[in-house]
């Protein structure tokens, strides 16, 4: 898939929800005076004509040549354009008042195609016309007075970057810009800053986002008010509601950073046909998959089978061999002698055991588990077997999770490692990969706060994220480099090095969903890896769920979760309320059930994703596991959430927050209160209009006050096509990058200069002391100052009188 195709996708899935029309009305707004600036959007507006969109550019540079699906409004600046403008002899690179004063030129300019662009007769035509449309791509570069047409418009708004980020760019899409790193576009610094280098960068940014904010944006809306009117001046509202930001960077070329999903790199956009790459050779790849959580190793299955298929060498050491042996795939099987996971947790422990369990009880969890899983794992004879073999390998991919016990065995594989993770991030992996995780609004994947949080779950976040952390430090690694020298060596029980160098992790997350977040290039989202094609059910199955003329309830709490541990009270409450009820209802019991009504189905096992792509079922009763709810999402079914431990809260959080179900505590489930919620024909499950909740499960399920506009189902809708729109399929996706991490020898340029940063250059505090150093310096040297003139005044004029009196 070519850069542009991908890049119409991008737009496509901005404005899908905006008509209901294959084809957009677009309109693209350049004012900018120089040619090479349009030269790199031009194939975009093109591409997009081509695919059938109506497209209309406001610029100073027309198409010689007419082209279909193609209108031109000609700004006619072409006689002032910056052609043979630049003197290179009035050029000092080596002037640093130079470098920091660039903004004054940028602004002096934008001046110039503001007031050419705004009082010109091609624009003011624009205005009076009746044009409607989907879509606004404009360059975000030195001036946002054009964006004063959002308020006739009245459609999303798309910028588009002809160079790297501006300084002031990346506030209006909360883009983290951390000078520690990052460095600002007119100096002359790479990534790899000295003190003097990182202060100057800082003072320098701060000033050009400044200037521009209160400076530029200010005389923009004056001139807004003048050529278009005073309703069109509100230039900030437009700047910070703005849809995406396309920007003409690349991190191999232009150094990696973070960036948040709006803000998308697109380097080298202008160049036509790319040539193809060479296809991958066949790599010897290692998978190692050491947690016995079955649904982990679900999740990485499918993508060790499409490695497979492509005709690469699969190793995979694992407790979960294939029942049935597929080509190029090998199993090496992690006979643990002991699982206590088999059995299921008891569902009991997290109902009742409070706060403290819930939260903060599951780290303690894991770790017990990382403990075991190590030692019976790194002990085993197949484990010891494969480090007496021979073999040789091109990639190592590895579940990061609770342990980075089994990295002990890259010592041996020597090769790039691929971290790959079923769940949301988890608190200690981000640092690891120089990834922001900022606890004002990323919220810690073990407590149940959205990205809007109050200060007490900011100051509880912040806490419990930095606890964790410490934990996952200081006591995990060490149990891990314990087990690593009792079980391999003392040489590869030196893991840090290992775990700051991975090259890639590979999350089973995805913004639509998970909320966004900023990630860095090596860090790639792959929701709904697991998620393959939807199968017919069975013919029981399906003459049961046919059959259902008022549709049908799944309800599953998971592999982990075992009916058996299921509070008495609670199973007879959802029975009695199912008993009521017209829909039928299908549900996940590994057991014999007393009291099952007849319109209850239960089984020990069920194709879940099958059953849940079912056009008749309506709802889905879930814990919230990320694969459960994953599959809901991809459905577009809605989730009444019953949350219980781990990831489980935030994921009922982020799908509320998204719109896709509600949640219930089942410490609050009652016959009653579970009946009124379901009572209902789910096909119109809760229902909201202006004046609020309408359905009758208000009384008890946490309702987002965002989600009052129309039914859940309807929502949930709208969430799964967000979820499954992407340029490339999850599964596609990974395999890409699982091959360019082989292809170019563990992908080093993909690494942020933040990995092993230390903490005091990465918060920046050494010069934050430096700053208030010299400030402080100042005062007492002004206080000295004001001193020595306030005493010598008073001394003037105590003097004054005694010599009149002499």
């Amino acid at each position: 898939m070519t850069l542009q195709k991908i890049l119409c996708t991008v737009l496509l899935f901005t404005i899908h929800l905006v008509s209901s029309s294959s084809a957009y009305n677009i309109l693209g707004v350049f004012p900018h005076l120089g040619k090479s600036h349009f030269d790199v959007f031009l194939p975009l507006m093109k591409s997009l004509a081509e695919k059938g969109h109506n497209v209309t550019v406001i610029s100073n540079f027309p198409l010689s040549d007419s082209f279909p699906n193609y209108k031109d409004i000609d700004l006619g600046g072409r006689s002032h354009a910056f052609v043979d403008v630049v003197d290179l002899t009035m050029q000092r690179p080596t002037s640093r008042m130079a470098k920091i004063t660039n903004n004054f030129i940028l602004a002096n300019m934008a001046k110039l195609s503001c007031e050419l662009g705004l009082r010109s007769k091609a624009l003011k035509d624009f205005l009076k016309s009746d044009d409607k449309y989907d879509l606004m791509l404009i360059e975000f570069f030195n001036s946002d007075c054009f964006l004063s047409l959002a308020y006739k418009v009245k459609a999303p708004i798309i910028g588009v970057s002809s160079c790297t980020l501006m300084p002031w760019n990346s506030d209006r899409f909360a883009n983290p810009i951390n000078t520690a790193y990052i460095p600002n576009n007119n100096m002359d610094y790479s990534v790899q800053m000295t003190f003097y280098e990182r202060l100057e960068n800082t003072l320098v940014t701060l000033y050009h986002r400044y200037y521009y904010e209160y400076v530029v944006i200010g005389r923009d809306e004056k001139l807004s008010r003048r050529y278009i009117g005073h309703e069109a001046s509100q230039l900030r509202d437009f700047v910070n509601n703005s849809s995406m930001l396309l920007v003409n960077s690349h991190f191999s070329l232009n150094l990696p950073r973070p960036l948040v999903p709006n803000v998308v790199e697109i380097g080298g956009i202008h160049i036509g046909q790319p040539q193809p790459l060479s296809e991958s050779k066949a790599y010897n790849i290692l998978g190692v998959f050491p947690h016995i959580g079955k649904s982990h190793f679900d999740v990485f299955s499918p993508l060790l089978k499409a490695l497979a298929q492509k005709g690469h060498n699969i190793t995979v050491l694992s407790h979960f061999p294939l029942e049935k042996p597929i080509a190029n795939y090998k199993d090496i099987e992690i006979e643990a002698t002991s699982n206590f996971l088999a059995d299921g947790l008891d569902i009991n422990r997290f109902s009742s055991g409070g706060k403290l369990l819930k939260y903060y009880g599951t780290p303690a969890l894991l770790a017990f588990l990382s403990n075991t899983t190590c030692d019976l794992g790194l002990g085993s004879k197949a484990v010891q077997n494969f480090l007496s073999s021979k073999e040789k390998f091109d990639l190592m991919i590895i579940e990061l999770f609770n342990s980075d016990c089994f990295l002990g065995l890259s010592h041996k594989v020597k090769a790039p490692i691929v971290g790959i993770s079923s769940s949301t991030l988890m608190p200690w992996t981000s640092e690891r990969f120089g990834n922001p995780s900022h606890t004002a609004y990323i919220p810690n994947n073990f407590l149940d706060h959205s990205d809007r949080m109050t200060f007490f779950e900011r100051l509880e976040n912040t806490v419990v994220t930095v606890l964790h952390q410490l934990v996952y430090d200081y006591y995990v690694r060490s149990q891990d480099e314990r087990l690593i020298r009792k079980h391999i060596s003392t040489k590869a029980s030196q893991i840090q090095e290992v775990v700051m160098n991975i090259s890639l992790l590979l999350a089973n997350t995805h913004f639509t969903l998970n909320l966004p977040r900023p990630l860095v290039p090596n860090v790639v989202e792959v929701g709904g890896l697991h998620i393959g094609k939807v199968r017919p059910l069975s013919k029981h199955l399906e003459k049961w769920v046919s059959g259902a003329p008022e549709g049908v309830i799944y309800f599953s709490l998971g592999s982990m979760i075992k009916g058996h541990t299921f509070p008495d009270d609670k199973r007879n409450a959802f029975l009695n309320a199912f008993k009521r009820l017209p829909q039928r209802v299908l549900w996940k019991w590994e057991d014999e059930m007393e009291g099952k009504p007849d319109n209850v189905m239960i089984q020990k096992w069920m194709p879940q994703l099958d059953i849940l792509c079912h056009p008749n079922v309506k709802v889905f009763i879930s814990h919230g596991g990320l694969l459960g709810t994953t599959e809901a999402v991809h459905c577009g079914v809605p989730v009444i959430v019953m949350p219980q431990f781990g990831d489980q809260h935030t994921n009922a959080k982020a799908l509320e927050a998204s719109g896709g179900g509600v949640i219930l505590h089942l410490s609050d489930a009652t016959e009653d209160t579970v009946y009124k919620a379901l009572k209902k024909s789910p096909e119109s499950w809760i229902n909201f209009n202006e004046n609020g909740v309408t359905g009758v499960c208000k009384d008890f399920v946490e309702i987002p006050t965002n989600r009052r506009d129309g039914s859940f189902r309807q929502k949930s809708k709208e969430l799964s096509e967000r979820f499954r729109d992407r340029p490339l399929p999850p599964l596609e996706t990974a395999i890409y990058w699982v091959e360019y991490v082989a292809r170019h020898r563990g992908a080093p340029h993909m690494r942020t200069a933040a990995v092993n940063m230390p903490f005091y250059k990465y918060y920046l505090i050494d010069v934050a002391a430096f700053l208030l150093l010299v400030f402080g310096v100042w005062c007492y040297v002004s206080f000295l100052v004001i001193r020595f003139i306030v005493r010598k005044t008073v001394k003037r004029k105590t003097e004054t009188p005694k010599e009149k009196t002499t």
